[in-house]
This record gives C-alpha cells, sequence and structure tokens, in this order.
C-alpha cells in the first residue's frame, strides 16, 4: 500500500488531468465482520485514479478485489460469500 500513496502523491507533479491504473495482485486485504465473528481476506487489487489537479471534485478513486480470493477459514462460507446477489 505504501506503493499506492506514493503514486497519488506523486500526482500533483504530473500534467492537470492524469488517469493512473494499478494492479497489484500481491496485495492481501484483511478484514473483520465484527457482527458474525468473522476474520478473513481477500487479494486481486486493481484500481483507477482520475487525478484532475485543476477540478478536485472531478477526480476519483475506482478500485476493485477478486472475490474468488476471499478466503475466511470456512470452506463452506467462503462459497456462500461468493454466490452472486441480485439487488
Amino acid at each position: 500500500m505504501k506503493l499506492l500513496f506514493a503514486i497519488i502523491l506523486g500526482l500533483p507533479v504530473l500534467g492537470s488531468v492524469s488517469t493512473i491504473k494499478i494492479k497489484m495482485d500481491a496485495v492481501k486485504i484483511n478484514f473483520v465482520a465484527d457482527m458474525q465473528n468473522t476474520k478473513g481476506s481477500i487479494s486481486g487489487f486493481e484500481a483507477t485514479i482520475n487525478f484532475d489537479r485543476d477540478n478536485l471534485a472531478k477526480s476519483s478513486i475506482e478500485g476493485s478485489v477478486d472475490v474468488n480470493t476471499l478466503k475466511t477459514g470456512i470452506e463452506k462460507r467462503d462459497e456462500h460469500l461468493k454466490i452472486p446477489t441480485i439487488r
């Protein structure tokens, strides 16, 4: 994650509008779901950073992780959490 912050901090020296795509397979995000007393991890991090130095309101960061890498230590729960839901 230090690399991600270094990239964000370095954006102002680029042109007024910059887009950077990041893919970090080595990043593992650990999480805790307190209500279910569940701990786990997920990886496959990807992000797109759009930085507009002249209009910060138009800047954005969009990220995702690969749901297939989700692990909580209980295989049945992992399978259930990977099932797509319709909203």
